[in-house]
């Protein structure tokens, strides 16, 4: 085989090679297009940007919250701009106190009505009746139960909400219950047996200031003593208007002026349909409860009152126990109708009421803190809530 000498030549940078189909390489030059390669090299530096942006976010997060883990259980943080004068702004201050019930710290705020009834108390404090007062509103003013101003009152009231007056002086417990005046030979645990509560409710009421190893059954309390109750209840035991028929005569000749005394009676019954005594028929006061056996519609003085069926009067007039102006009417079938601090009596005793007819008319005679008509419905000597039989 016969060989060439060729001269030597500059070597050049090898580019790329490629596979031809007879499988010898040779190397190609793709043509560079200047647009592309302009794209291409901006596209580049866009990537680069946003993941080094990426890297930085990261490590700044990480670094802040292990910053953040390190001051705050020392009560540190850094709080930027609110330095005092003494702190470049951006430097760390202490985080504010909480404050703690009995720490001579103060708060800034609106000044609300009923402060000193809403903070927790133990002693039982005194409220005067005002004009316009009633059982409820004293009750919500501080935000205890109705009964339990009645159970705490019973000298006072009766157990009867419409004995309220403006002028009395009423106990008010700090919680729910009954407020229990001591009597010679009393046992604490008869006392508890008796409202219903267990005898270290008692003990453990921290007003009461009784001692943890008191003797329950011969206690060192002296006569007189008032103990609060917490969760006591009791049965009611309020004074009402006796049932009165028109077959009972002289019976029932007490009460005041308007007791009937010139019977028995005679008379239709009642229809059996009942009708409003007033035009309206909104609730102004005591709603039906278990110690107010009745309603007190609205009226305004001078309204109409009408006899809620037919009937015959057995009590017209003036009534020494509260009711002011009062009207009883008998229905000859069970039922007795009560309508209670009139302005005026319009009917006397043995007079047939019929149905709708006008009896007196609207006042607030008797114990009573403003216009409204307290009225019973009675059926077999039981007080029923009229709004049960009421159309």
């Amino acid at each position: 085989m016969r060989m060439e000498h060729r001269a030597p030549v500059k070597s050049e940078p090898q580019k790329p090679a490629a596979i031809t189909a007879s499988g010898a390489s040779q190397n190609i030059q793709p043509p560079l297009n200047p647009e592309t390669a302009r794209l291409s090299g901006k596209w580049g530096r866009i990537c680069a940007y946003l993941a080094a942006g990426c890297i930085v976010a990261t490590f700044v997060f990480y670094t802040g919250s292990a910053v953040y883990s390190r001051l705050a259980p020392a009560g540190i943080i850094p709080i930027e701009g609110t330095g005092s004068t003494d702190s470049p702004p951006g430097a760390a201050r202490p985080l504010p106190e909480i404050p703690r019930p009995g720490v001579g710290l103060s708060i800034a705020r609106d000044i609300a009505s009923h402060t000193e009834e809403d903070e927790f108390r133990l002693d039982v404090i005194t409220y005067t009746v005002q004009a316009g007062d009633y059982l409820f509103a004293i009750a919500e003013k501080f935000q205890i139960e109705p009964e339990t101003i009645l159970f705490s009152n019973y000298t006072v009231l009766k157990d009867n909400p419409e004995l309220l007056l403006p002028g009395q002086v009423l106990f008010i417990l700090p919680v729910d219950g009954v407020y229990y005046q001591w009597q010679a030979g009393d046992r604490l645990d008869t006392v508890a047996g008796t409202f219903g509560v267990e005898t270290e409710d008692i003990i453990f009421w921290p007003g009461n200031n009784l001692s943890p190893t008191i003797d329950v059954q011969n206690p060192p309390i002296p006569a007189g003593a008032w103990l609060v109750i917490p969760g006591g209840h009791r049965e009611f035991q309020q004074w009402e208007m006796p049932v009165i028929r028109k077959t009972d005569g002289a019976k029932w000749a007490i009460g005041g002026e308007g007791a009937c005394s010139t019977g028995p009676y005679s008379g239709p019954a009642g229809t059996g349909y009942w009708t409003w005594p007033t035009a309206s028929k909104w609730v102004c006061g005591y709603e039906y409860t278990a110690y107010h056996h009745g309603i007190d519609l609205y009226v305004a003085i001078g309204d109409p009152i009408r006899a809620a069926d037919r009937g015959v009067v057995v009590y017209a007039g003036w009534n020494v126990w509260g009711y002011g102006n009062l009207v009883v009417i008998d229905h000859g079938n069970g039922w007795q109708t009560v309508y209670a601090h009139l302005d005026r009596v319009d009917v006397g005793c043995g007079w047939t009421a019929q149905w709708g007819e006008v009896i007196g008319t609207g006042g607030t005679t008797g114990n009573s803190t403003g216009p409204h008509l307290h009225f019973e419905m009675i059926y077999n000597g039981v007080r029923v809530n009229p709004h049960e039989y009421l159309p």
